[in-house]
This record gives C-alpha cells, structure tokens and sequence, in this order.
C-alpha cells in the first residue's frame, strides 16, 4: 500500500503537466490595410490580394507587371451561381485561371469555398473589373502606371 500512494501521485502529476502544456494549435489571420489596398491573407505571396467588398468602387494603383489577387470568401457552391468576371479590358489586365481553397471535404455536396482570381497588370491605363454574383455587382477600378 505504501508503494501505491507514490505512484497514484506521480500519475496524477504527469497528467496535471501534459494538460498545462498543451498548446493551441488554432491561429488566426489578420487582414492588414495598406493605404486604400485591403491586403488579405496571402493566396500567392507574390500577388497583391484585393478583397472586392471593401474596394468595391474603388481604384487601386498598379505598375505594369504586378500581380493581384481578387479573393471572394466563402463563394457558396451548389447555390446556382458563383461569382464570374462580367467586364475586364483583356489588354490591360491578363486574367489566369481562377483557384479555389478551403473547400468541403471530397464527396460533400455544398459548402462554401474561397475563389481566388489571378490577374496581372498588362499595359498602362485605366480599366475597370466587374464581378457579379446573382444581382450583387462588385467594380474595382485600376489605374496602372
């Protein structure tokens, strides 16, 4: 019975030090602002991210050469319509193919999942970008130098 009161201890001990040491693994993204550019999680590290809500109306500056990124969060899938460009002047800016992250899991039908458009700036200018999903709109202006 004396050897059973140690080991009792020791056992609880060790449980008390793997609970207090256990870590968070959930992280949290931040959305910084640079200027009038809202920058959002990175999708391609090398492409300004633009998140289409808040610059809706909006004209961002570009270079000719630059990269961005217009990330639409949560776009529903199997809700009948997802968010598609309706105006792009294709010599000012090149659209690439469209990617898609945090999906639902394989063989889920419906869901959400965050639908990432790539452009890049192709030559100076003025042009405008129209998004529409449903009867919502969203126009971002940009001016590249």
């Amino acid at each position: 019975m004396n050897l059973l009161k140690p080991i009792i201890f020791i056992g609880i001990i060790t449980v008390f030090y793997a609970c207090s040491s256990t870590k968070s693994t959930k992280t949290e993204t931040k959305t910084e602002i640079k200027e009038d550019v809202v920058i959002a999680p990175p999708v391609n590290i090398n492409a300004l991210q633009v998140d289409p809500h808040l610059q809706n109306g909006k004209t961002i500056n570009l270079k000719t050469g630059d990269r961005f990124d217009v990330v639409f969060l949560r776009e529903c899938i199997g809700c009948a319509e997802v968010w598609r460009i309706t105006n792009i002047d294709k010599d000012k800016i090149g659209q690439m193919e469209s990617t898609y992250k945090n999906g639902p899991a394989s063989g889920v039908n419906g869901g959400s999942q965050d639908h990432i458009f790539h452009f890049m700036a192709k030559d100076k200018g003025i042009s405008t970008l129209t998004f529409v999903y449903f009867k919502d709109t969203r126009t971002i202006t940009f001016d590249v130098k």
